[in-house]
C-alpha cells in the first residue's frame, strides 16, 4: 500500500497523503516495528510542509523523538528534544501533552531505570489530568500518549 501510495501521490492531495502516512507510521510503531515506523515518520517531516496537515506535521516531530527513544538513539535526543521544543514554541503550536512528553524525552538519557519508571508514571498522572482539556483531546486521538506510558511503566517494571 505504501508503495502505491507512493507511486499514485501526484494524484492525492498532501493533506491525504500525510494523513495515511501517518496512520502507516503509528501501525508500525503499535506492532513494535519502530525502525519501519521512523523511516515514514522522517518521510512526513522530509517531504511534506506543515501546511499540508499542520497537526500531524507537528505531531510527528514528536513521534519522531519517541521512535528515537525507543530505538535507544539517546545521542540524537540530547540534540533533538530541544531543538524540536524551540521549533514548536516559536510557531506556538505545542500542546501541553507533547511538551510533557518532550520533557520526559529530555531527561530519559541521564536517568536510571528506577527513575525513568517515575517519570513515565509521573507523565502518566499529568497526561490524564489533560484529558479532559478539549484542546488537549486533538494530540490524544492522534497518538496514544496513556498507553504508550503504560507500556513503559510496565517495561521498566520488569
Amino acid at each position: 500500500i505504501e508503495a502505491k501510495l507512493k507511486k499514485f501521490a501526484d494524484r492525492i492531495e498532501p493533506a491525504i497523503q500525510i494523513n495515511l502516512f501517518y496512520l502507516f507510521a503509528y501501525a508500525y510503531f503499535k506492532s513494535s516495528q519502530h525502525r519501519k515506523a521512523l523511516l515514514i515518520a522522517n518521510h512526513i517531516i522530509n517531504n511534506y510542509k506543515e501546511n499540508d496537515k499542520e497537526d500531524i506535521y507537528n505531531l510527528s516531530k514528536v513521534f519522531l523523538l519517541i521512535l528515537h527513544y525507543e530505538l535507544n538513539h539517546s545521542d540524537l535526543l540530547e540534540y533533538l528534544v530541544p531543538r524540536t521544543i524551540k521549533d514548536l514554541k516559536k510557531k506556538g503550536k505545542l500542546y501541553q501533552t507533547e511538551m510533557l512528553v518532550l520533557n520526559v524525552l529530555q531527561k530519559t538519557h541521564s536517568v536510571t531505570t528506577y527513575n525513568k519508571a517515575r517519570n513515565f508514571v509521573k507523565l502518566r498522572e499529568k497526561l490524564l489530568d489533560l484529558k479532559s482539556t478539549k484542546f488537549e483531546a486533538t494530540a490524544n486521538t492522534l497518538f496514544d500518549f496513556e498507553d504508550w506510558c503504560n507500556q513503559k511503566i510496565m517495561q521498566f517494571k520488569d
